[in-house]
């Protein structure tokens, strides 16, 4: 199985681009070919309720000699120890027609810990044996919340690495910043950066495009541009399904093949879900669902996407305007036309606009259905499910009910399952507004409000964060 940049002819294994991340072109690796629906693994994965087993079957598909079955499973044993349920996920039903894929149940209690939990370990395994002149001496990743926290409790057990961590500052909620930035480890550097997700999305793309600094720091990508990340969400969507469909067993004349609606910001989660589907589970629609930042759905209506200043909701994790993972369904779409993808993204980098071929557009638009969720609607959301089914749910997954609720046809035998993408004790402060009372807090996030906090504030430049690269690099090669 090779892997191929978006924006370039090279290819590559998934031992390579696991370290990799992101492409040198500043294109993502994606599968040149996905495996066939008709081979017995593939039927035997479309079968299973574990998430575990799922991720075993994955990597066994999309990666067959690396790494060997054994060193995956006690990869894999490891790296979910800390999860609070054995199923790792679960199928939450709410009302008729409505069900929560729970994603929850990970040590930072977002969707983000199923990859990142196992990331670590296997960009360790992908190292072992290289000269250790070689090892990547920085990991570096942008956060709209959720991914900094799963990065950084991900390569807590790794030898070798140092973090580097971006986010915008003032835009991620307090429980967010404070799971990464009490980190009391000296490898662990937190960036506040002066803007929003994008700009820090924008500033570690540009260090991954840079050679000389990608080179001489050593650089690694921990964001969902590093395709591994992608592979491993796909598991929780064919356990998932598979739950779901055990449980409406019982049920005689019921729906045989839901919907999926996925609450994105940066549309990892949705590609996952989207080879899920390729790859046989059974999936009826797949809904992206926004928030106030409505890029997706504005460019699957209109074709093009356009630069717009990123809105500030209660549902921060989403504040994204350009999601990384389209250019990769983009490029999946296109025939795999790698020329071509590269010089459109170079046109909107130029020009901040750019307009896709209508067969393109016709193809996702047969693929995906979008909407987006207000600010309003949002808040509402999260009380009318309190107060009809006790049920407390984050800003973000709110967004996904609210979605699917305005999507769906009405039809008696329809049903959507909206990933419930993280806790709602990390939103406490919009939970409690929606709800009109302050949620209840694991004691795990409660006692991060008496820790005291380290991270440093960033203008946003370039130089400046290639500066503080360099001493995180100088300080990590004293140790």
């Amino acid at each position: 199985m090779l892997y191929q940049s978006s924006r370039g002819q090279e290819r590559k294994h998934l031992s390579e681009i696991i370290v990799d991340g992101l492409a040198p072109d500043g294109g993502l690796y994606s599968p040149i070919e996905l495996p066939s629906v008709s081979d017995v693994l593939i039927q035997e994965l479309m079968a299973t309720t574990s998430v575990k087993e799922a991720i075993k079957g994955l990597f066994e598909a999309f990666s067959p000699s690396w790494p060997t079955k054994g060193d995956l499973d006690s990869l894999i044993e490891a790296a979910y120890s800390e999860f609070r349920i054995p199923e790792l996920s679960q199928i939450r039903s709410v009302s008729q027609g409505l069900s929560l894929l729970d994603l929850t149940q990970g040590p930072t209690f977002a969707f983000k810990d199923f990859a990142l939990c196992l990331l670590g370990p296997l960009l360790d395994h992908a190292l072992e044996g290289q000269n250790s002149d070689s090892l990547p001496a920085v990991v570096l990743g942008a956060t709209s919340g959720d991914t900094g926290s799963a990065a950084i409790n991900g390569l807590k057990s790794c030898d070798g690495f140092s973090v580097v961590m971006l986010h915008p500052h003032g835009k991620v909620s307090e429980i967010q910043r404070r799971q990464m930035t009490t980190v009391t480890s000296s490898s662990v550097h937190n960036l506040a950066v002066d803007g929003s997700f994008d700009d820090c999305q924008d500033l570690v793309k540009q260090s991954f495009v840079d050679t000389n600094l990608r080179n001489s720091m050593n650089l690694i990508a921990v964001n969902s541009v590093n395709f591994a990340r992608v592979l491993i969400q796909i598991s929780y969507y064919i356990a998932g399904v598979n739950q779901w469909k055990t449980q409406q067993s019982s049920k005689p004349g019921g729906v045989t093949v839901p919907n999926i609606v996925v609450p994105t910001g940066n549309c990892g989660n949705v590609l996952a879900a989207w080879y899920a589907k390729q790859l046989g589970a059974d999936i009826g629609n797949i809904v992206v669902a926004t928030n106030e930042n409505d890029s997706f759905v504005r460019f699957l209506e209109s074709g093009e996407l356009n630069h717009v200043v990123v809105r500030q909701t209660p549902s921060p994790s989403m504040d994204i305007q350009i999601p990384s993972n389209l250019e990769r369904i983009l490029w999946h779409f296109s025939g795999q036309d790698s020329q071509l993808i590269a010089s459109l993204m170079a046109e909107y980098k130029t020009n901040k606009n750019v307009k896709f071929p209508d067969e393109i557009m016709e193809q996702l638009r047969s693929e995906f259905m979008a909407g987006s969720a207000s600010n309003e609607e949002t808040f509402d959301t999260i009380a009318k499910v309190y107060n009809d089914h006790q049920i407390v749910i984050d800003p973000h997954t709110a967004a996904g009910v609210a979605v699917a609720r305005k999507l769906d046809s009405g039809a008696n035998n329809s049903h959507n399952i909206v990933a419930e993408t993280a806790a709602p004790d990390k939103f406490l402060d919009a939970v409690s507004q929606a709800i009109g009372a302050r949620p209840g807090l694991h004691p795990q996030l409660e006692e991060l409000l008496g820790k005291s906090e380290r991270y440093e504030q960033s203008s946003g430049e370039y130089s400046e964060l290639v500066d503080k690269l360099s001493k995180v690099a100088s300080l990590h090669g004293s140790q």
